[in-house]
């Protein structure tokens, strides 16, 4: 395993919108009102970095991931994640603790789904919900680049229940694509490497080529459902008071879930699909190539 030249160790795990979850992070009991509130407090902001420069690389081969610098709170501006104002010159470079043999360790998604638990069903729900169109399951066909995807999750996470789903779908589009879920909080070295903000925000997805480079990485929620989110938020949790944050916190949770289960043609969903695409479009060097 390479050393980490990663960001400050311990950063907070709320990433900068909310951090719902479905519970508390020992898995599935609802949190008080005073730790529903505290988990709330951090600030806004898209939850997407993506691409890393070419010479970013996994520990298996001379290991030297890349890392954007920090995304602006600035409400869905960047698109993807990906600011094409930025150079290469500016991304960090750090090591990734990750191998060929930590990767097998991880679970497939079939296994991750059998394991969930109480929190199950509604991933699935969702997983049947997210399905990708035609144009989008042609478009990833068509990358054989693409050799491994590692994603990051928990249980208890409300955007890994809604957004895990799609970016499974999407590797499964993939035609040559071996997908391996690990737990967050079981991998905090590596978790470091994809930090959101400063935050350990998930779910993350991050696609490798045969040679172990990194091609990108998306992580926790599109920008447009940050600011849903936000909206959403606004009219449940900071308008009750102290005492009903917990009945706030489950009508949020019901009407941030309708909100990907209404949108016209299951929109939030086609976005997070849109930033990952244009995440590998960037990274390959098809945007320039329509």
């Amino acid at each position: 395993m390479a050393v980490l030249a990663c960001p400050p160790p311990t950063p907070p795990s709320s990433p900068p919108g909310l951090s719902d979850g479905d519970g508390s992070s020992h898995g599935g009991q609802v949190n008080s009102s005073g730790a529903a509130a505290a988990r709330l407090s951090g600030r806004p902001g898209p939850g997407i970095v993506g691409g890393t420069s070419t010479r970013g690389r996994a520990a298996v081969f001379p290991p030297r991931a890349a890392r954007f610098p920090p995304v602006s709170a600035r409400g869905g501006e960047e698109i993807g994640g990906l600011d094409a104002a930025r150079g290469e010159d500016d991304m960090a470079q750090l090591r990734t603790p990750l191998d060929a043999k930590r990767f097998a360790a991880g679970l497939t998604w079939k296994d991750y789904m059998a394991q969930m638990g109480d929190t199950r069903a509604r991933t699935e729900d969702n997983y049947q919900k997210a399905v990708l169109t035609e144009e989008e399951r042609r478009f990833f066909s068509g990358l054989g680049q693409v050799r491994y995807a590692l994603m990051l999750a928990e249980n208890w996470c409300g955007d890994v229940h809604r957004n895990s789903p799609v970016l499974a779908r999407i590797v499964e589009a993939l035609p040559a694509c071996d997908l391996r879920v690990l737990f967050r909080d079981q991998n905090l070295d590596l978790t470091d490497c994809f930090l959101n903000n400063g935050y350990r925000s998930i779910p993350v997805l991050v696609f490798y080529d045969k040679d172990w480079n990194e091609l990108g990485r998306w992580i926790e929620r599109p920008a447009a459902a940050t600011q849903r989110m936000l909206g959403i938020r606004a009219k449940t949790l900071d308008a009750a008071p102290p005492d009903q944050q917990d009945a706030a916190m489950t009508e949020f949770r019901k009407q941030f879930q309708a909100a990907y289960d209404t949108a016209p043609d299951k929109s939030l969903w086609r976005d997070a699909v849109r930033e990952v695409r244009q995440v590998l479009e960037t990274r390959l060097g098809l945007a320039t190539k329509k």
